[in-house]
């Protein structure tokens, strides 16, 4: 962390909330103040800046701001899950590594917040997820989270029994109205107890995976678990556009079949300075939108066939949704 009489915030990914940048307003106290650029007129005298970057796409942003700053001989400090692909690329233009592990200073602030992490880390290798690479293949928890109708946890599924129980008990004891498992459950890690553990809570659907067509197996018997021993609905995760489109279409066929809701969501590579999907094997830009836009919305597939879909221009509105998701 810098230090001085008045640090500068900036989220680079706004208007994406930002829980990094929320917690540093409680660190810095009265000496820290959000801004969306540092050249705002009325701050200028600033004794440095932190820089939060979420997405990978947005590095290019703080790399403008940290040489804006550099210029007027302030401090730098440039952090984010979506500076880790792009560390080299970030010094050799700046001069500052980022700090995109996790910062223990950040993690001891005590608060309330619209999200929240009890869990750190996550035992899985997912070739499209960084989280190990920030967070560490150990799953540590964090006595100091508040809950928040957002639990941005990782991998609940995989995480020690007594954590498990831990986070339910402080969700429970706090009598929140609804919570979102955001980043969801590994269908591998899915079994009764754990259905039965979080079903306690009022959960608004079970969040899983289906990612790769490898994981049809256990995805199956997630979803079949899940449904055994909990009336709540199932979304799923199901990334398109790394694998050929039969598969792609396939698993989400396969969601609905099961009775669930299918989230597709196009896979872009994790160093992308833009924010637009890597286009691979019999896919093109187009067809990829098409299909994501199609499965993510029950309106559309419930009454339609994928082959006799067409965009129209009124869907616009919701591509950027599905886009931004």
């Amino acid at each position: 962390m810098i230090h001085g009489k008045k640090i500068l915030l900036i989220n680079c990914s706004f208007p994406h909330y930002n829980l990094a940048i929320e917690k540093m307003k409680i660190f810095y106290g009265s000496n820290a103040v959000e801004v969306r650029s540092v050249t705002d007129i009325f701050h200028q005298d600033f004794d440095g800046v932190c820089l939060s970057v979420i997405f990978s796409w947005d590095v290019e942003l703080a790399i403008k701001e940290a040489k804006i700053a550099l210029g007027m001989g302030r401090m730098v400090m440039i952090g984010g899950g979506g500076t880790q692909q792009l560390h080299n690329y970030i010094k050799k233009e700046t001069g500052i590594e980022p700090h995109y592990k996790i910062q223990s200073d950040l993690e001891a602030v005590y608060g309330r917040f619209k999200m929240v992490y009890f869990t750190r880390g996550c035992v899985q290798n997912c070739f499209f997820c960084t989280v190990p690479r920030i967070e560490g293949h150990t799953v540590t928890l964090n006595k100091a989270s508040n809950p928040a109708k957002v639990l941005m946890d990782n991998n609940l599924s995989q995480i020690p029994w007594d954590y498990k129980e831990y986070i339910v008990d402080r969700y429970l004891s706090e009598k929140i109205s609804s919570v979102d498992c955001n980043s969801g459950f590994e269908p591998n890690g899915i079994d009764e107890k754990t259905v039965k553990l979080f079903d306690k809570l009022p959960l608004r659907w079970w969040r899983i995976g289906f990612d790769e067509i490898g994981e049809e197996k256990q995805f199956i018997e997630a979803v079949k678990t899940v449904q055994a021993f909990s009336k709540k609905k199932i979304r799923a995760y199901c990334m398109i556009g790394h694998e050929p489109i039969e598969q792609c279409i396939y698993r989400c066929r396969k969601i609905i079949e099961l009775g669930c809701e299918p989230l597709p969501q196009a896979y872009i590579n994790l160093n992308a300075t833009e924010r637009v999907p890597k286009i691979m094997h019999d896919w093109n830009e187009q067809y990829l939108r098409d299909v994501q836009r199609f499965y993510y919305q029950p309106m559309l597939w419930r009454k339609l066939k994928l082959e006799d879909y067409a965009p129209r221009a009124k869907l616009k509105n919701a591509d950027q949704v599905i886009m931004n998701f």
